[in-house]
């Protein structure tokens, strides 16, 4: 179709879509091919980011070892860390033999918990605990 525009010159009609149409839908195209290269390519990059620090972290775990007394204390102190940490760890056995004990013996238990003193086993139950 043929028309003529105010200053009298002849001009064609342009059928379609205008040019803000065009544009929009370019952008329309644009996000749409971002966003499927980010879902492709996110995975892709958490993989080899894992692979590359979980092989970093299992080289350094082969230079980190001991105890952690081992990071702050001289060796005056880790000698008598160890010492305290053995006594402790003997006295809380003798605590949980007693106790264990007490249970298949079936010795009469207090209101409080502790072992009755009723019973001469009891009161051997009861000196093991308040000794340990």
């Amino acid at each position: 179709m043929i028309w003529k525009d105010t200053k009298g010159s002849i001009m064609a009609k342009r059928r379609g879509r205008s040019r803000k149409q065009d544009s929009s839908s370019a952008t329309l195209i644009i996000l749409q091919v971002a966003v499927a290269l980010v879902v492709v390519i996110t995975p892709i990059i958490l993989l080899l980011g894992s692979l590359f620090f979980g092989l970093k972290r299992r080289g350094y775990t082969k230079y980190v070892q001991g105890n952690l007394s081992d990071f702050w204390l001289d060796d005056d102190e880790k000698q008598e860390f160890k010492e305290v940490s053995k006594i402790l760890d003997d006295a809380h056995n003798a605590i949980a033999d007693a106790k264990t004990t007490g249970r298949i013996k079936n010795v009469s238990v207090n209101k409080d918990g502790s072992f009755s003193a009723r019973s001469k086993l009891g009161k051997e139950l009861r000196e093991i605990i308040e000794e340990n």
